[in-house]
């Protein structure tokens, strides 16, 4: 319990701070990506007819457990990842849910370490201008799950899932995230898919998540 306390505190520091350089170094970026946030959002309640259900369950156990204990960056999975990069261990993300409609809405897909950085300090900036239910929304509207499913929209009929989603429906959407179907899946990439959706499930049934 004190742990968790403590790395809330941290990453309540780190986002103040993180909030403060961005309006001094990005502030010219954080106005057009607000805009764009603002109306995205706007389109998403609008063209997400349907109960999400299980499905942001689904995604805060795959891909960012802490995202309800953090301001927009995870000082726990940045550490965590630079620590394997220095050990020469497998390199893994350190993205929150947060920092993912950042870099879709701003348009900016470089691999480089500056434009990670402007990614942190604007997920700050728009943790506190968006609620959690928004991001997630947000995220699914635009998120890539495999051909010919751009957006939660797309991904759900081309799956022919309806609401309300099952646990196991909701984690085999959210796989996709890790690993996009393509048009005609291999054996590897359809058992890659199946993993995934097994791991989610567990992380799911860890958190005392409905199945």
């Amino acid at each position: 319990m004190a742990s968790s306390a403590l790395v809330k505190a941290l990453n309540y520091f780190a986002a103040l701070f993180a909030r403060i350089a961005a309006r001094i170094f990005y502030a010219a970026q954080w106005d057009a990506l607000r805009t764009r946030l603002t109306a995205s959002k706007s389109a998403a309640e609008k063209l997400l007819p349907f109960d999400l259900g299980l499905i942001p369950t689904a995604l805060v156990a795959g891909e960012d457990r802490r995202f309800f204990s953090h301001y927009g960056i995870d000082l726990y999975s940045i550490t965590r990842a630079l620590y394997r990069a220095a050990t020469g261990k497998s390199i893994e993300g350190a993205s929150t849910i947060t920092q993912q409609p950042v870099r879709v809405y701003s348009g900016d897909y470089r691999y480089s370490i500056s434009r990670k950085l402007k990614e942190i300090m604007l997920a700050s900036l728009a943790d506190d201008l968006l609620s959690k239910n928004d991001q997630i929304k947000l995220y699914l509207f635009r998120a890539y799950f495999g051909w010919k499913m751009n957006g939660i929209n797309q991904a759900t009929d081309r799956l022919g899932y309806v609401a309300p989603f099952s646990g196991k429906q909701a984690a085999e959407i959210i796989a996709r995230l890790k690993y996009p179907e393509p048009h005609r899946p291999s054996q590897f990439q359809t058992l890659q898919i199946e993993a995934r959706v097994n791991h989610i499930l567990e992380l799911m049934q860890d958190d005392g998540m409905p199945r």
